[in-house]
């Protein structure tokens, strides 16, 4: 869980570097999001 919160700014870089077409990005980076919305909230 805390690795997950320390790198999401390397899991959303590595979403964007990938061949992945740009709507499939940005619906993964977009639910990423929320997940790590939802992990702060039970952090908290």
């Amino acid at each position: 869980m805390t690795s997950m919160m320390e790198h999401s700014k390397e899991v959303i870089e590595l979403t964007q570097a990938s061949f992945l077409e740009e709507s499939t990005q940005r619906n993964y980076i977009q639910d990423y999001e929320y997940r790590l919305k939802q992990l702060q909230k039970i952090k908290a």
